[in-house]
């Protein structure tokens, strides 16, 4: 058995309503407002457990499709999406961590 890092990123929990506005914790550094996403939560593995935090983030931070290929472009990395609309995908590789 292999050693390693796992760690779920949601914005699922801590949200809230700003006016008319829901907002959430997790902010996108590109625009320093809450993420624009269709990812509702983002488990991942990686070497370590800071590196699973970081690539959770990151992947909800930039949506299903580019999450996605992001992680698939990291070895090492394994990643499964619950997306807004209740679909759930994963990376290709998942399967042999489960």
């Amino acid at each position: 058995m292999g050693s390693g890092g796992i760690a779920t990123s949601g914005r699922d929990r801590r949200h809230w309503l700003q006016g008319e506005l829901e907002r959430h914790h997790i902010i996108d550094p590109r625009t320093f407002q809450p993420a624009q996403s269709d990812v509702i939560t983002a488990t991942v593995t990686a070497p370590t457990a800071i590196e699973a935090e970081m690539a959770a983030k990151s992947s909800l931070i930039l949506g299903s499709r580019a999450g996605l290929a992001w992680l698939e472009d990291r070895p090492g990395f394994e990643g499964y999406l619950v997306l807004e609309n209740g679909e759930t995908i994963q990376t290709s590789n998942l399967k042999n961590y489960i």
